[in-house]
């Protein structure tokens, strides 16, 4: 049996609402607040363009929604988002309650921890994404790279994205001891 409340989402479902108006509002808020803040186009007495940065915010959003494919993404997307964003909220309420009221400081005394987490989360964004995207199969992209590079395991187009990743760190991690190093020796020069 189904509730009001279940029938009144599929009213809003059938009017348009997740794949028409949800959408554009979306967009239309993310453009226009990136265009105030950047000032990209330009100021008038020390202040943004409003009226022209709310007539570009509506024409991208007035283009992602006529773009099909582009709203999938979206609303794909955007619950994965939101679940990962959870977990995150979660996770670090279950880490507030190890340590004592100022004890945690992530943004001085764990800055290493901040960064690796950063990455992990723009890492878990991007394969949300990458998995968001169709291609004309209906496979998604991230399916696609993962069925490539299981079936290529041993090609060399992998064998070299993997030596130019093992590179690359090794270049960041002797790069950042001599970094440290430099540090070192320039404190102790001083006393």
């Amino acid at each position: 049996m189904v509730s009001t409340l279940g029938k009144a989402v599929d009213f809003f479902r059938e009017f348009g609402l997740f794949d028409v108006v949800l959408p554009f509002l979306l967009v239309f808020s993310v453009v226009f607040a990136i265009l105030e803040k950047t000032k990209v186009l330009g100021e008038e007495d020390g202040a943004p363009k409003r009226t022209l940065n709310s007539m570009i915010a509506f024409t991208v959003a007035m283009f992602v929604i006529a773009a099909n494919k582009i709203v999938n993404v979206i609303n794909t997307a955007l619950p994965n988002i939101v679940l990962l964003t959870i977990f995150i909220v979660m996770f670090l309420m279950l880490v507030g309650i190890l340590f004592k009221d100022g004890q945690l400081d992530f943004a001085t005394k764990w800055q290493g921890a901040t960064a690796g987490f950063a990455i992990v989360i723009l890492i878990a964004v991007i394969l949300i994404f990458l998995d968001s995207i169709k291609l004309d199969s209906n496979e998604s992209w991230l399916g696609y790279a993962w069925t490539y590079l299981i079936t290529n395991a041993s090609g060399a187009v992998v064998g070299s994205i993997f030596f130019a990743i093992i590179t690359i760190l090794g270049v960041m991690w002797i790069t950042g001891s001599v970094k440290s190093k430099n540090k070192d020796n320039t404190e102790g020069d001083e006393t």
